[in-house]
């Protein structure tokens, strides 16, 4: 039924998949509008760099030059390097590579939830983000309406902060299932999760970051002795009074962490994990020494 939540999705499917057969159709197409025909396009595109030294790894150029960074395996791929060249006109386009929960789907077809978009650009996230209620609402309008140049143009839809459900790519494909076609994906190997899962977590691709930053300064202070809304750092803890030291374990774990938070790089995901392990250390040692002081200050 046109409005609701099922007619959207679907309508958005049915964008994307078209935006993707019609790159297919003009890549097959062969069209080459260079001096040197076909041949010098593919000289230049397929260019391999020999190795430095021998022994030394190859960069092998893909496929197409047009592509997208999640989607290049054109030997699963019914269309082969033409299909890389459709995933990569969807992110051009509507600003990412459009999947769906399809586990979700077949819980509630009739109330299906918004699409996800999958996107390969420069300050936007790399991680699966589902579109926000007026983010998809707004490409609806758009692609229903019956004079487009009287609707404001969406396209392209980015991702930003406020996209806040978000999925690593080896999550997304091994255990939500959340893609458009079976074969978009590999599953990825041990090991690129691995690299994938020790790389600092900057704002951009994990702006739980910063609230988690901002929860810690706001509990913890700057290390002026003051939080940011004014009040004093431990003036709602019971403990003891003004002037009076604190257990060898609050000190270790406030001083540990605050000196982590003041550094240029609090923002790293991982400086913001070392503050955490600090301060976890900080209880381990208070609760060695028969203190529970650090737990009223929350964990």
């Amino acid at each position: 039924m046109p409005g609701s939540q099922a007619f959207k999705v679907r309508l958005l499917e049915l964008v994307a998949v078209s935006v993707h057969q019609l790159a297919v159709l003009l890549f097959n197409l062969e069209i080459c509008m260079h001096t040197g025909g076909p041949e010098e396009v593919k000289r230049v595109t397929q260019y391999e760099e020999p190795p430095l030294a021998p022994g030394l790894a190859v960069c092998t150029p893909e496929a197409t030059i047009f592509n997208h960074h999640a989607y290049l395996h054109d030997d699963i791929y019914p269309d082969g390097a033409a299909d890389m060249a459709g995933y990569w006109a969807e992110d051009r386009v509507l600003g990412g590579v459009t999947v769906f929960d399809r586990p979700a789907e077949e819980r509630s077809p009739d109330n299906p939830p918004n699409v996800w978009f999958n996107s390969s650009r420069r300050k936007v996230t790399f991680r699966y983000y589902q579109l926000l209620d007026y983010q998809q609402d707004s490409l609806i309008d758009f692609f229903i309406a019956e004079d487009p140049a009287r609707v404001p143009c969406p396209l392209p839809v980015l991702g930003n902060k406020t996209n806040r459900v978000r999925l690593d790519f080896w999550d997304a494909i091994l255990h939500r299932f959340v893609c458009r076609d079976p074969w978009g994906c590999k599953p990825p190997a041990e090991e690129t999760i691995y690299f994938w899962m020790r790389r600092p977590q900057n704002p951009t691709d994990y702006p739980e970051q910063d609230d988690l930053r901002n929860a810690i300064l706001a509990r913890f202070g700057d290390g002026s002795g003051m939080r940011p809304d004014g009040t004093k750092v431990g003036s709602d803890v019971e403990g003891p009074g003004e002037g009076a030291s604190e257990p060898p374990g609050v000190s270790k774990a406030r001083t540990a962490l605050l000196l982590v938070l003041d550094r240029d790089s609090y923002k790293d995901g991982y400086a913001l994990y070392k503050a955490l392990m600090a301060f976890h250390h900080g209880r381990l040692l208070d609760q060695a020494s028969g203190s529970d002081r650090t737990a009223k200050f929350g964990s």
